[in-house]
């Protein structure tokens, strides 16, 4: 995925798990994107010479469940 190798990808992938559960203990401060923007590049730094900021908040949403479902969790394809 990405063109990255099983173990690049496995580091990637604890990043964004990491990511998520951080983001997870926000809050109110969810709201706030200076707050969740410095969350996202704080936690990306160790991975970011492996992949680009925006697929690697995309990974993060993925392993959530986040893509294909709007804000209420509905599927977008059904």
């Amino acid at each position: 995925m990405f063109g990255l190798n099983d173990a690049y990808l496995n580091a990637v992938k604890l990043q964004a798990d990491k990511l998520n559960d951080e983001y997870s203990k926000l809050g109110a401060k969810k709201k706030d994107d200076k707050v969740v923007a410095s969350l996202i590049t704080q936690i990306w730094g160790p991975v970011s010479t492996l992949i680009a900021r925006d697929k690697f908040v995309w990974i993060a949403g993925y392993r959530k469940g986040r893509v294909g479902h709007d804000e209420n969790g509905n599927s977008l394809y059904e």
